[in-house]
């Protein structure tokens, strides 16, 4: 059995000691209860210790949350939101411009992600519910208006 306790896969990341043995599973498990047990019996020093490096570390603190933000809410990774764009799927307006910060489209039925959309084009799909029916009869409507 290797490091990370799946018989036949390579250790991902094996810890060591000082003088380079690489520890088992069984060995991390009680460093990581020993940790678990000290941070219960120090409440107040293990708070203090965890304010400090977020203080210090506010852009990683910024990034670990909008990462688990993005996981948590949508299944895709920071590389896959970066992949989507910089810019709205729909009239194109850049992500940063004004302040702006794009909206993660998604299907509210199956959860898959389309896309990004600015504030205006995220309302307008949500108040068509997302009905491509309600859409044609929008656009016909509009057409219909412009001529007159």
């Amino acid at each position: 059995m290797n490091v990370c306790g799946q018989p036949g896969l390579p250790a991902r990341n094996p810890r060591t000691t000082k003088s380079g043995r690489v520890l088992t599973a069984a060995e991390i498990e009680a460093i990581r209860a020993a940790n678990r047990q000290w941070h219960r019996d120090n409440r107040e020093r293990s708070a203090e210790r965890h304010r400090l490096w977020n203080a210090r570390n506010k852009e990683r603190v910024a990034l670990r949350r909008r990462a688990y933000s993005l996981w948590n809410l949508h299944g895709i990774t920071l590389a896959e939101y970066d992949a989507l764009g910089q810019a709205c799927a729909i009239c194109g307006a850049l992500r940063g411009a004004k302040n702006r910060r794009l909206h993660i489209d998604h299907d509210h039925r199956t959860g898959v992600v389309r896309g990004l959309l600015c504030s205006a084009c995220n309302t307008a799909i949500g108040l068509l519910r997302e009905d491509p029916a309600l859409f044609a009869k929008a656009l016909a409507y509009l057409a219909k208006t412009a001529a007159a």
